[in-house]
C-alpha cells in the first residue's frame, strides 16, 4: 500500500519585528504610530541603491548600511526613501525634515530606518517567510 502526500500550497509572508530602540524613543510604542509607519512603507518605491547614494552616504544612515551589511555593500540590493511626518512625537523637527528610509538585503529582508537629519533610528526589521496553508 502506498501514501500518496499532497503538497500543501505555500503563501509568502512577512515577520515584522519592531525595535526596542524604536519604542523606547517613543517612535513606535503605540499601534497607531505603527499603522502610520506600515502605511508609509507600503507606499516606498523600491529602487536601485546606486540611485539613492545621496541618501544612503549620510552621516547618520551610512552607519547602518555598513552595521546591517556587515561591510558588505553588495548584500544591499534595493532602497527606498518616503517622507514621514510624525506629529505625535514631541521631538520631531518640523515637517520635511523626517523621512523613512527603506534597505533591502539578497536575503530579502527589509530594515526601515527614521531619518531626522541629524539622526537615524532604526525602527523595524521584516523578514520574509514562507508559510504552509493547512486544509480545512
Amino acid at each position: 500500500m502506498t501514501t500518496t502526500t499532497h503538497p500543501r500550497p505555500v503563501l509568502p509572508a512577512r515577520q515584522v519585528r519592531w525595535t526596542r530602540l524604536g519604542a523606547g524613543m517613543g517612535y513606535t510604542n503605540t499601534e497607531p504610530k505603527r499603522a502610520a509607519i506600515r502605511a508609509a512603507v507600503e507606499a516606498m518605491m523600491w529602487v536601485d541603491p546606486a540611485q539613492l547614494s545621496d541618501v544612503l552616504e549620510s552621516a547618520p544612515v551610512r552607519h547602518y548600511v555598513a552595521g546591517l551589511f556587515y561591510l558588505r555593500r553588495w548584500a544591499l540590493t534595493a532602497a527606498a526613501v518616503e517622507p514621514f511626518s510624525d506629529a505625535t512625537h514631541p521631538a520631531s523637527p518640523p515637517d520635511g525634515q523626517r523621512r523613512l528610509i527603506g534597505l533591502q538585503s539578497v536575503t530579502g529582508e527589509r530594515y526601515v530606518l527614521l531619518d531626522l537629519g541629524y539622526e537615524a533610528i532604526d525602527l523595524l526589521h521584516d523578514t520574509p517567510l514562507c508559510e504552509e496553508v493547512g486544509r480545512g
